[in-house]
């Protein structure tokens, strides 16, 4: 049985393995009657009305080595979903061990926060900013591990900046970059992005450009990646 963290509904956007993703401009389309319908748009109204290029592969965190005969596996959660926590705690490090280790999979984290979760986007914040500084999985593993601790409407967010301290960062950088508006606009992005590939739960994945919401048990995802993997070797 899947289960994930559901939010509202939205239209299903997917395309095979994306590597370079379209969003649409953030304009408005709608024109006026009249002389001010032909009146040249401004180059800056023009910029925002532009479609803005995204490569996937810019975005998140890898773990493993890119090479032929790979599989490659996009992650969208957030931190407050606890069937994300669930996945993480009690599957992804079997996952890694077999498919990433082992130089057979590729593996894309992109912290999104959709979920309305209390401290859920400044936990967002931390992730993205642990990725940029040092790396990523201590912090990530962190979060899930104490996210009943930090997903509550009454903690103060600088609980974040207390586990950068203690998970030995940076924490003058690990604080430049958490307050950073760039920071919060970044994941902004990664909630765009997932919105119009149609994630309207978390967790949800790409294998091989294939969506698989939810996060299967772990002997049923072993089966999904050798199976993908089995076809990407023997089409």
């Amino acid at each position: 049985m899947t289960t994930h963290c559901v939010r509202r509904s939205l239209r299903p956007a997917w395309a095979a393995l994306l590597i370079l993703f379209i969003l649409p401009g953030c304009g408005d389309d709608e024109s006026n009657d009249g002389a001010a319908a032909q009146t040249p748009p401004t180059e800056e109204a023009q910029d925002a009305q532009d479609p803005q290029v995204v490569n996937l592969a810019d975005l998140g965190f890898d773990e493993g080595e890119e090479g032929e005969d790979r599989l490659y596996v996009v992650e969208f959660s957030d931190f407050g979903c606890i069937h994300c926590a669930r996945f993480h705690m009690e599957s992804y490090g079997a996952l890694h061990e077999e498919f990433i280790e082992d130089d057979l999979a590729v593996w894309k984290y992109i912290p999104i926060a959709i979920g309305g979760f209390p401290n859920g986007p400044e936990a967002a914040f931390a992730g993205q900013c642990a990725g940029e500084i040092g790396d990523f999985a201590p912090m990530r593993d962190h979060l899930y591990e104490h996210q009943r601790e930090w997903s509550s409407e009454e903690v103060n967010p600088a609980i974040f900046l207390e586990y950068a301290e203690t998970l030995g960062y940076d924490v003058d950088a690990f604080e430049a970059c958490w307050t950073d508006p760039a920071t919060q606009e970044q994941i902004i992005l990664h909630n765009r992005v997932a919105i119009e590939l149609g994630v309207n739960a978390t967790p949800t994945f790409l294998i091989q450009g294939h969506p698989l919401q939810g996060a299967p048990g772990l002997e049923d995802f072993q089966t999904i990646l050798r199976d993908m993997l089995e076809q990407i070797r023997n089409p």
